[in-house]
């Protein structure tokens, strides 16, 4: 059962929930909203919830309920995300079960003109995922500021301890982030989530960043470490270890 209205998803369905629009730049003030479903995936490679919007000012994922009750399938994506320039996406409290990655969001941003900002926001979800629990790929080649914060997920490698073959195949969480210029503000915050049997508890990627806060995170039972930070410049990499006191 599907209800849709102004852009707003909501209901219970078994099947998976693809969107896929595009707007021209005019469009920005325009929304989605998927919240408060319960969805049964129980075909192999298909998403709980697919979405492909271009130029939307936001995108909130919330509340929902998605399962795979299928065969596993390492490529198969509870909640996938691919878009470009959405202002603010937000995905939170969602559970996610059975799933090759919990949530995946692919974003690119090039809208160059005067903004308030881009952020993205994973907060407070549950996945039980084989690969990543959260995968984030994004990037700014734009004159705007740019905030991410990932907080408060729990995030668990279900076949761990099951199987060997599966055990640390991903992340708990990955984020790789290239900002095409450092004069304007980005900002990473990775704190208090849980990460339980994953190759990395958390890994993240950048060109470069203002400010990386990673805090009063929980990683266990993951094969090899527990938090990897992994700096794509020199000049990035000697102006982190001046400002935190890091040496490596």
């Amino acid at each position: 059962r599907r209800h849709t209205r102004f852009r707003n998803v909501t209901g219970v369905q078994t099947c998976a929930l693809p969107i896929s629009s595009q707007h021209t730049l005019h469009s920005l003030l325009a929304s989605i909203s998927i919240s408060d479903n319960t969805i049964t995936s129980f075909n192999l490679g298909y998403d709980g919830i697919f979405i492909s919007p271009d130029n939307f000012s936001s995108i909130d994922i919330s509340c929902n309920r998605i399962e795979n009750t299928g065969v596993e399938n390492p490529g198969q994506k509870g909640i996938n995300i691919g878009s470009s320039n959405t202002l603010s996406l937000t995905v939170n409290e969602n559970s996610v079960t059975n799933f090759g990655e919990g949530i995946h969001i692919q974003d690119n941003f090039d809208y160059d003109a005067t903004l308030d900002g881009q952020s993205i926001d994973i907060s407070s979800n549950n996945c039980e995922a084989y690969t990543y629990g959260i995968n984030v790929n994004a990037e700014h080649n734009t004159e705007t500021d740019f905030w991410t914060n990932v907080n408060d997920n729990t995030l668990n490698n279900p076949s761990f301890g099951k199987s060997l073959s599966k055990e640390g195949g991903g992340d708990g969480i990955f984020i790789e982030e290239y900002m095409g210029s450092k004069d304007w503000t980005s900002s990473l915050s990775v704190n208090r989530n849980s990460c339980n049997g994953y190759s990395h508890g958390i890994s993240t990627y950048s060109s470069y960043f203002d400010e990386l806060t990673i805090n009063s995170n929980n990683s266990s039972n993951n094969i090899t470490d527990g938090c990897r930070v992994v700096l794509r410049s020199e000049e990035h990499t000697s102006e982190l270890q001046s400002r935190f006191g890091i040496s490596y």
